[in-house]
């Protein structure tokens, strides 16, 4: 998904191109504010491009593709645009996929610009697993795979099948923790997520907290401030009173004091009250964990009705169940 991304798309699709050890299908979604950026055509791969009418969070942009391509592929590859691909990754992660039904979805080892160290947000997910997190900080080597509970969209390969089992991302979140509630579902349909260590990606992160008044920045830490407490909610299964209550009465507050008080990390005051606004507004829905799973569940089931349609799996899951899991 291409947005506001002329600094990012062609050194992006240059490396992932140069990265393919067989032809493959990349789809790119023209989000706003790519004048120039955009290449009509690509070589080396076959080439789709889309434009959406209007600006789109990264869940409904992806989702907008996954609608509008033809007869999909075996895996899916969701990919930022502000990354560089090494050789081979895309491959190496299919070929663990093939190796392994028990795998829905996997992500690539994540790291910084530069290579020399791993992306902050990818490492924050490995700490779910100590033994791989003992040994990269070691530097030891590391086994082709390791299961971690969550794992970044920033680059993630999931199996097709999957995806018409449980759903795309969830547009509730518009954007940031989609791909967490994405994870969880395909582990409550029995399949793990995990790393493969044999694939490597650098990821930039290229918005920080450092540029506290930049608008696109204020939207970003709103919705990670939202979008956390929604899930949040959603782990503290069906009595949401009593969690729901707690975000007003302490998250909130604790969010305002931080602020004022200067602490590193805050985020701006605009940021904090838009994005417990938001929550508010969503209320109606999150406070019945039934409603909540119902929407989503109408959602996905539409999904995977039209996506299994145009996609002819031989994938067995783990467990069998008619409903698409839902956070």
């Amino acid at each position: 998904v291409g947005y506001h991304g002329k600094e990012w798309i062609k050194p992006c699709l240059d490396s992932l191109v140069e990265s393919f050890e067989q032809p493959e299908h990349v789809c790119l979604v023209d989000n706003s504010g790519n004048e120039g950026a955009i290449p009509e055509t690509l070589d080396g791969c076959r080439y789709t491009l889309l434009k959406t009418d209007q600006p789109l969070g990264f869940a409904e942009a992806n989702n907008f593709a996954l609608e509008e391509l033809d007869a999909p592929e075996r895996y899916i590859c969701f990919l930022n645009q502000d990354t560089l691909s090494r050789p081979g990754w895309i491959q190496r992660c299919a070929e663990l996929l093939d190796e392994n039904p028990e795998i829905g979805a996997v992500t690539p080892m994540l790291f910084a610009f530069g290579w020399e160290l791993m992306n902050p947000n990818f490492y924050a997910c490995m700490k779910a697993n100590p033994e791989l997190l003992e040994l990269v900080d070691a530097g030891q080597e590391l086994k082709p795979y390791y299961e971690v509970p969550n794992i970044p969209a920033a680059a993630m390969v999931i199996r097709s099948s999957v995806l018409a089992k449980v759903g795309p991302f969830d547009p509730v979140f518009g954007s940031y923790f989609e791909d967490f509630d994405l994870c969880c579902r395909v582990r409550q349909a029995g399949y793990q997520v995990g790393v493969c260590t044999t694939a490597e990606v650098a990821h930039y992160d290229s918005i920080t907290d450092a540029h506290i008044n930049n608008a696109r920045n204020r939207r970003r830490q709103m919705l990670i401030l939202r979008n956390k407490s929604i899930m949040d909610l959603r782990e503290a299964g069906t009595a949401r009173f009593v969690p729901l209550c707690r975000q007003f009465v302490s998250v909130f507050p604790r969010q305002l004091f931080r602020r004022l008080l200067g602490r590193p990390g805050a985020k701006s005051l605009r940021a904090i009250i838009k994005a417990y606004a938001g929550l508010l507004a969503l209320s109606w829905r999150l406070l019945s964990a039934k409603r909540d799973h119902s929407i989503s569940q109408s959602f996905f089931q539409r999904f995977g009705e039209r996506f299994a349609a145009r996609f002819a799996s031989e994938d067995k899951p783990t467990t069998e169940s008619s409903e698409i899991p839902s956070t």
